[in-house]
């Protein structure tokens, strides 16, 4: 073979015959864990064939998915399908955020594992939730807190819708009236003195409007409905009458409802929830 100089290098036929097989070799697809990989003689690169393996050759020997869950059934249901001794589940207070690793790391003598299949579940808040507390503590005119009343009528447990309803009514009946004074009575409700003006003529009467309520509404999506009390005030400015609600301890309710969802999952798959991140 020629060198740089035009003579013939010292590079025998047995070197030729070893740099030709060594480059063969490096040719030959390697495995690991039953995949396939190649090692690129141009530019030494691994590349993987796992693309042309499966479903054609054998299957990888441990699962590598990421999977996203919608509500607690269905994230109960995938964990238990493959859950072992080694699953681990994490949840996240703060983000109501649930986490299975169902190939975490194993106790004891147990060799360290990937990690790699994962299930995952972010709870979200339900419509009815997102709707009261979204209005909690707001004002409303006369007129406004009787449509919220009765879009509303599904929700309320005691007293029931009938009865907020017929309040409801009486606030649209009387919208134009001037309101002067309260009196509450023995029965926890709350009479409202009101004077209006018919045909020029002048009437007067009370209506009675509940001190508190308790509603019925799930906080979570797919979740159980779950009693909430209401505290139901008013006030009279210039003859003219607004309400406001207030939901009794609504951090409290979510975090009751998060850890009641710790509660089930623990129980459903037996396995210990911890508080946390990973």
């Amino acid at each position: 073979m020629p060198d740089n100089n035009g003579g013939v290098s010292n590079l025998t036929a047995s070197g030729l015959h070893a740099a030709v097989k060594l480059g063969q070799n490096i040719g030959d697809p390697v495995t690991t864990e039953k995949i396939h990989y190649a090692v690129i003689p141009q530019d030494s690169k691994i590349e993987s064939l796992s693309h042309l393996q499966y479903p054609h050759g054998l299957p990888p020997e441990r699962i590598s998915a990421s999977v996203k869950l919608a509500d607690t059934d269905s994230f109960c249901n995938y964990v238990s399908l493959y859950a072992d001794d080694r699953t681990r589940v994490f949840a996240d207070p703060l983000t109501q955020t649930f986490l299975s690793v169902i190939d975490y790391h194993g106790t004891g003598e147990r060799k360290p594992e990937f990690c790699s299949h994962k299930a995952s579940y972010r709870m979200t808040l339900s419509e009815q939730w997102k709707i009261w507390y979204g209005k909690n503590n707001t004002p409303f005119t006369q007129s406004d807190f009787a449509d919220f009343v009765e879009d509303a009528t599904r929700d309320f447990l005691n007293p029931d819708a009938a009865t907020m309803l017929e309040v409801a009514r009486d606030l649209h009946a009387h919208t134009d009236v001037n309101f002067d004074s309260k009196i509450v009575p023995r029965n926890g409700q709350v009479l409202l003195n009101y004077t209006e003006n018919i045909n020029a003529k002048v009437g007067a009467g009370n209506m009675e409007v509940p001190e508190r309520f308790t509603i019925s509404i799930p906080v979570f999506f797919g979740e159980d409905r779950i009693s909430v009390n209401v505290r139901l005030r008013f006030r009279v400015s210039q003859g003219k009458l607004s309400f406001v609600y207030k939901l009794d301890s609504p951090q409290d309710i979510l975090c009751d409802a998060f850890n009641g969802v710790v509660a089930e999952i623990s129980k459903t798959l037996n396995i210990q929830v911890l508080l946390g991140t990973l």
